[in-house]
């Protein structure tokens, strides 16, 4: 009895933990609470009860789509996923493969692959590959990713306000997104699917995980009431925290999407099809609400299957039936599949379901498949998240990569480099000797010295010991293989690829069959072949910028800031409630043949600083010039006005966001003025004279308030001299004429204005305080007098005394004697009247002999 009493006491205490358990629901929290969860600001349609609720009708429509876009062009789908699997196959190094019964490739080393892995097959098989085309892979990503892609944002109405603004702050807002995104890395993907698949995909959209970046909301503060977990008014607050968003983008090759082969452009896309693998716990925590249904796997289409398998064999480097048979205990494969509203007329779309489709989303549909599971759905264009990467031009989708004109070379190089290897090995000298009269391992296990002492047995009836060795032939080789192996791994890889060795450094300028401009001109074409793949990504990450500044002024709270400083460019703010009722589009910055390298910058900074043309010594002396060439100069070099330059920099943070502030010495000398007004006013009502300097200094008090400004900027100008004046008011006046200056000068929104006229203060404040240093500093001029008189005109004692001072000797005497024997001038004066009546003077001069 006792037992069965204390069952019973039990039994409702464990059904009071289970209740606690199933009364926790992961899927009423936040969506990225537990995992990154791709975030709109449309509604999910999920499978849940609720106004958003997808019946299961909906979702055999859905996938009837998703199966119809599946089947879609499978052969050459298939091919084109051959093709991308064998080069970046190739590209990872793995150079020897095989097809299967699949249709796909495996790589292959012997018998022992599965069992050793790759590369302890290789080393057990003697296999040792060359891959040339890696090198010109990594050349061609490095070069494409030198330099980072920048774009500018621009009103899309130009004049209107609100897309004024929000061009203002989208230009701020795109340097948090490239950092958090590391755009040079994204730039390296694309550059590296240019080279194995060439076209790749770029996936912009809002995510929340409040795993990488926290909650928006603070969490409660502790107190004794709530320190121990206990209080259930702190874990609702707990639970309603809502998880940050930031906006991120992936890249995806050939291996991860499907798209209409046909189409010339993602224009004429009727679908599109991203997928790739993710862990089996994360698949669950980001979708609780159909955890329960999702299980390792696929979708189960057959036609996306070699999809998969070509995935884990090039990123697990394994061979495929085996990388399969591991990641079906664990791997999830996430499907995106996004539709036009086109799609609806599909016949694979039923059609008493079409007008749910284009009531519900009427920009496009967007169903997100965690293995064969249909997590939700939601109304999303596939222009709002996709960016579309090409390589070169070209008809369809499935276009030639940028080296896979080399993968058959490729492939020969191996072979041949394996014979080379071969013939080195074998024309090694081989001995027989007999083992009769030698110790054959003996000698095989002594050591390898000059001068070594070997015993044997002289042959039997005095044989000449001679006759017991035996020297084998070995073989040659053929004397073409290895200019062969030069050529296709040196001229044609260049060639086929236009992967100079230049273009990665290796080139030598200096080499005496090529001039410095051969050289220079060799270079320049190999980088501008890859122009037209540059310019795609200049186009393609600009577009990429103009998805998350628009999906940052969706989605993000109103109150949202981001506020960071960046090297270069001071403090950097965006406010997100400033980009809600405007828009903007980005546009890249120039559209040059090839991307710029550091080294490539610095050598155009070396090239002006040194040339000798005087009109570039104006350019070199601005103190802009010097602040942006600074980073290319050795550490430590003190740059004249460069400080000052970064100082009016940082100072533009204030004065582009703030208005003129009340000048205090306005303020002080109007006060010291009313007083002695007050004053004057008080003597003259007592019927007494004022004092005379009293009135001199009312007046002097008057004038310094008509010469004081009421206002000045909120940033304050020293005055003192502590301060480069004259450069900092260069900038301004550059600031006041830039695009951003214009556009606050123009704008009709009285904020804008007033920071115009905090700049425009700015700058008078330091243009004054340079101009009454420079009149202090400057030095009195001493009055200089010149008095020209004719020496001959002067008396012979001061001709003597002028001409002495001049160096000239000579006396009194001498002077006397010279002016008698000078000739002498006589001049006569006439005056009558002239032909026409009027009097006239007439002056003649008469030179002759001196009068004695």
């Amino acid at each position: 009895m006792a037992d069965s009493n204390d069952n019973r006491t039990d039994a409702p205490i464990l059904d009071e933990e289970e209740q606690e358990l199933d009364e926790f629901d992961p899927a009423s929290l936040p969506l990225g609470t537990f995992a990154t969860f791709d975030v709109s600001d449309e509604p999910l349609w999920t499978d849940k009860d609720g106004e958003h609720q997808i019946t299961q009708d909906q979702k055999n429509a859905i996938k009837a789509m998703v199966q119809a876009a599946a089947q879609a062009d499978s052969v050459p789908h298939r091919i084109e996923i051959q093709g991308a699997w064998m080069l970046e196959l190739l590209d990872r190094g793995l150079q020897r493969m095989r097809t299967t019964s699949g249709g796909g490739w495996e790589p292959f080393y012997g018998s022992r692959t599965s069992s050793m892995g790759m590369y302890g097959a290789q080393q057990s098989g003697g296999y040792y590959d060359t891959n040339v085309i890696g090198e010109k892979n990594d050349t061609i990503t490095s070069l494409l990713s030198c330099e980072i892609a920048s774009s500018t944002f621009y009103p899309e109405k130009p004049g209107d306000p609100d897309d004024e603004v929000y061009a203002q702050q989208a230009n701020c807002l795109k340097h948090f997104c490239a950092e958090e995104n590391n755009y040079g890395e994204l730039q390296a993907e694309v550059g590296r699917y240019a080279c194995t698949d060439e076209t790749s995909i770029g996936y912009t959209r809002p995510v929340a995980d409040a795993q990488r970046w926290g909650y928006e909301d603070n969490a409660p503060d502790v107190v004794p009431e709530t320190e121990d977990g206990e209080d259930p008014d702190a874990k609702n607050a707990a639970q309603s925290k809502r998880p940050k968003i930031r906006t991120i983008t992936n890249i995806y090759g050939k291996l991860s999407r499907k798209v209409p082969l046909l189409a010339r452009s993602k224009a004429e896309w009727a679908y599109a099809m991203l997928a790739h693998e993710i862990d089996i716990s994360i698949a669950k925590a980001k979708c609780p609400w159909v955890a329960k249904q999702i299980t390792a796997g696929d979708m189960g289409i057959a036609e996306l299957k070699l999809d998969r398998l070509a995935r884990q064999s090039v990123q697990m480097a394994m061979q495929s039936q085996y990388a399969t048979g591991d990641s079906l205990m664990r791997d999830v494969t996430e499907t995106y599949v996004w539709f036009r509203p086109s799609f609806y007329m599909d016949d694979s779309c039923p059609k008493d379901q079409r007008s749910w489709f284009w009531t519900n989303f009427p920009k496009g549909m967007l169903a997100a498949y965690e293995s064969g599971v249909l997590a939700w759905a939601r109304n999303e264009s596939m222009d709002e998240v996709l960016t579309e990467f090409h390589a070169r031009s070209g008809n369809g989708q499935n276009r030639r990569a940028l080296t896979e004109s080399f993968a058959g070379p490729q492939m020969r190089l191996n072979v041949l480099v394996d014979l080379r290897d071969e013939f080195c090995r074998k024309s090694i000298t081989r001995v027989g000797l007999d083992s009769a009269v030698w110790d054959v391992d003996k000698m095989r296990s002594s050591s390898v010295r000059a001068g070594v002492y070997e015993p044997f047995l002289m042959p039997v009836g005095q044989r000449p010991a001679a006759d017991t060795v035996l020297q084998i032939p070995g073989t040659t080789g053929t004397p073409d293989i290895t200019a062969f192996i030069d050529w296709i791994s040196g001229p044609l890889a260049e060639q086929l690829t236009h992967a100079q060795q230049s273009m990665s450094g290796s080139g030598d300028p200096n080499d005496p069959e090529q001039t410095a401009t051969e050289y220079n001109r060799k270079d320049k074409n190999a980088k501008a072949s890859f122009g037209e793949c540059w310019r795609n990504i200049l186009r393609g990450f600009a577009n990429i910028n103009t998805q998350s500044a628009a999906w940052n002024a969706r989605v993000q709270p109103e109150s949202a800031k981001f506020d960071s400083n960046f090297p270069g460019m001071g403090r950097v703010t965006a406010e997100i409630g400033k980009m809600k009722t405007g828009a903007g589009v980005a546009r890249a910055d120039g559209m040059s043949d090839s991307p710029e390298s550091w080294a490539d910058r610095q050598a155009a900074w070396e090239k002006a600083m040194s040339d000798p043309d005087p009109a570039m010594a104006s350019i070199k002396s601005d103190p802009q010039n010097m602040a942006a060439a600074k980073r290319f100069m050795p550490p430590g070099m003190v740059l004249p006005g460069v400080d000052a330059v970064e100082k009016q920099q940082a100072e533009f943070d204030i004065l582009l966001k703030t208005a003129p502030v009340d000048n205090p010495q306005f303020a002080k000398i109007q006060q010291l003025v009313q007083q002695g007004t007050a004053a004057l006013q008080q003597v003259a009502a007592t019927g007494q004279e004022p004092d005379p300097q009293q009135i001199q200094a009312l007046q002097q008090g008057q004038q310094m308030l008509q010469q004081t400004s009421p206002m000045i900027s909120s940033v304050p100008v020293r005055g003192d001299g502590s301060e480069n004046d004259a450069v900092e008011a260069l900038m301004c006046l550059r600031m006041m004429n830039s695009a951003e200056g214009r556009r606050l000068a123009s704008s009709k929104d009285t904020d804008d204005q007033a920071h115009f006229a905090n700049l425009h203060m700015h700058w008078q404040q330091h243009q004054a305080s340079a101009a009454k240093l420079a009149a202090q500093n400057q030095q009195p001029i001493q009055p200089k007098t010149s008095l020209t008189v004719a020496v001959d005109k002067l008396d012979p004692q001061a001709q003597t005394s002028a001409l002495q001072k001049m160096g000239v000797a000579t006396t009194p005497e001498a002077i006397q004697q010279q002016n008698a024997l000078a000739p002498h001038e006589v001049t006569t004066t006439e005056r009558g009247v002239g032909p026409m009546g009027s009097e006239i003077e007439r002056k003649t001069s008469v030179v002759g002999k001196s009068i004695s």
